[in-house]
């Protein structure tokens, strides 16, 4: 398992709104807005801010118990994306990518909580901290987790294929906008990269 898509991938941040869950549901029809409440968060009010190199894609708060709203930027100028395919594939670890058109986008892998012009940490939508701790550790072999995050597409694109000797497949449906993608690690160092998958908490995962 390639340890720079995981973590690449790991907030890469759907549905509910209650201790430890999530939501991510579009307001109209250029607005994303990401909601929950975050576990082991002890920040206190702050912003929480949805950065990706160097660039931000919206700005919201976050409340001292851990509740937080953002709402993602929507349309974004095609002179701030890259080409989604090398956005997906950072260290050309995948050979046999399939992109159906040719997008530019961006992905958000987590969420960075900021005070004071400080990074006080990250959230992100994981299985259990244990993925992090794994994941720090290079404990591929036996990770078996999941986590959701975001990648933004300025169009409808098709993205598949296997790759890193066929431990990753990937199948993603994307739309034009933000959309969800979906992390798992099944435990014997195979992961799937989807659109579709089970909704997960937020952690707070601490300042790197």
């Amino acid at each position: 398992m390639h340890k720079g898509l995981l973590i690449l991938l790991l907030g890469l941040t759907v549905l509910l709104s209650a201790c430890g869950t999530n939501s991510g549901k579009n307001t109209n029809d250029n607005l994303y807005t990401l909601s929950g409440k975050v576990l082991g968060y002890t920040g206190g009010d702050a912003n929480v801010e949805a950065l990706w190199n160097e660039d931000s894609y919206g700005i919201g708060n976050i409340k001292a118990d851990g509740t937080f709203s953002i709402t993602l930027e929507n349309p974004i100028a095609d002179s701030r994306l890259a080409g989604l395919e090398s956005e997906l594939n950072p260290d050309d670890f995948c050979s046999s990518l399939q992109v159906s058109s040719s997008s530019k986008g961006t992905v958000l892998p987590v969420l960075t909580i900021t005070k004071n012009g400080k990074v006080l940490g990250r959230i992100g939508q994981v299985s259990s901290l244990d993925m992090v701790n794994d994941l720090n550790e290079t404990n591929y072999t036996t990770l078996n987790a999941s986590g959701i995050g975001r990648v933004y597409a300025n169009q409808n694109t098709v993205i598949s294929g296997m790759c890193q000797d066929n431990a990753v497949h990937i199948d993603l449906n994307l739309k034009q906008g933000w959309n969800a993608v979906y992390i798992s690690v099944d435990g014997k160092a195979q992961a799937k990269i989807a659109s579709s998958g089970n909704n997960l908490s937020w952690y707070y995962l601490a300042q790197e």
